[in-house]
């Protein structure tokens, strides 16, 4: 067995009677290649507890949660959840219940990616739980997550995430950069109407007041020219 202050990539974070729970993920992701810390497996004999369990948070890449109604009511899986995030470890929480997070949990989870095994039990997400943890330790290989099983993304799967969806950003921007050119030489193609000048203004008009004399021109309908002076 390995010393206990060798680094390990996956610290498991459980309550005690979620054991079951704890040793089937961790059998699974050892299973997977991907070395595991765990207590008490690997806490050496005679060893002040705490300084194992902060020295194997400290070494890890990544934390694995069980989440469920006994990790929220234990003070020692929110001191190492609280770790962790210190650490700025990704976690993948695996929720065996629907038991409402406290507010400790919700400060530092809220952006957590977790998987839901509350319904289905724990066996059937094992495979995505290991896609999760493969996807956080080599961030550089893509990975498929399937979107059903997922509840919440963390830190380090919407890396993964994000890159898959922005690969076609390229081709977008050059798609709407070739309509706009097509769009700006249609219309210089279109006839341009003159732009009207704008004309000197108005003339002021004067007040009317009340000894005001307006003269009116009048038009000569008549035929004999020599009345024109009348109008």
């Amino acid at each position: 067995m390995t010393g206990p202050r060798e680094a390990r990539s996956v610290f498991l974070s459980y309550a005690s009677a979620d054991a079951a729970a704890a040793n089937a993920i961790v059998s699974t992701l050892e299973s997977a290649g991907n070395d595991c810390w765990i207590a008490p497996r690997d806490v050496t004999a005679g060893a002040s507890y705490a300084s194992e369990i902060v020295s194997a948070i400290d070494g890890s890449r990544i934390a694995v949660l069980i989440l469920s109604a006994n990790a929220a009511v234990s003070p020692h899986v929110l001191r190492e959840v609280e770790r962790c995030a210190s650490k700025r470890h990704p976690i993948v929480a695996v929720r065996l219940d629907r038991a409402p997070l406290p507010a400790d949990f919700e400060y530092f989870l809220n952006s957590s990616h977790w998987l839901d095994a509350s319904e289905t039990g724990i066996a059937p997400i094992l495979p995505n739980l290991v896609t999760a943890v493969r996807a956080m330790l080599a961030p550089g290989e893509p990975s498929l997550i399937p979107a059903a099983s997922v509840e919440r993304v963390g830190v380090g799967a919407t890396n993964q995430l994000q890159t898959r969806k922005f690969r076609g950003a390229p081709i977008a921007i050059g798609v709407c950069a070739a309509l706009a050119l097509v769009g700006f030489l249609g219309w210089k193609s279109l006839p341009q109407k003159p732009v009207p000048v704008p004309g000197p203004p108005p003339t002021p008009v004067a007040a009317i007041t009340e000894q005001s004399v307006a003269v009116l021109p009048f038009v000569n309908e008549s035929s004999d020219k020599e009345q024109e002076y009348f109008a």
